[in-house]
């Protein structure tokens, strides 16, 4: 879903619009629509203002100390408690991460790139390494020229 179709959908009387993934892979689609509600642009939003997000959503993360002694761990609804403990805070922060970047990164030139990177990163340092080279370096095409996976030209 984009900004202008969040408009156009409310403009036909409609109480709600249901974004879901959309805010997913754009957090900022809400504001753009008020945006346009408003008769503005959409706000642009910039490759570094989307790292930025991704970094404090990271350092959230690592400071919010809810159901810690649980593990980190959610239930399925109607199951009493999760299979096994989770590995701990970094563990569980990178898996949110994970989550986050394969909805989040669509559409990102280079973005499959990232995805594999940040799947295949085993620690936080090498997680903001990761986003600092692709959303700051001012080319995420570094990324892919460090890109294990790569396959080399035939």
């Amino acid at each position: 879903m984009e900004p202008d179709q969040i408009i156009a959908r409310m403009r036909t009387g409609v109480s709600g619009v249901l974004v879901g993934r959309g805010v997913l892979r754009n957090p900022w689609i809400l504001a753009q629509a008020a945006d346009l509600a408003a008769g503005r642009a959409p706000r642009r939003v910039t490759l570094a203002q989307r790292g930025q997000f991704l970094l404090d959503y990271m350092e959230l993360l690592l400071n919010e100390r809810v159901n810690e002694e649980d593990g980190f761990r959610h239930a399925a609804p109607g199951v009493s408690a999760p299979a096994a403990k989770a590995r701990g805070r970094e563990r569980w922060v990178i898996n949110k991460i994970r989550a986050l970047c394969s909805w989040y990164s669509k559409g990102f030139d280079n973005g499959s790139h990232l995805r594999v990177r940040v799947n295949s990163c085993e620690s936080i340092p090498e997680l903001r390494e990761i986003v600092d080279r692709f959303f700051f370096s001012g080319s995420p095409a570094q990324l892919v020229a460090e890109d294990p996976l790569e396959l080399e030209p035939a």
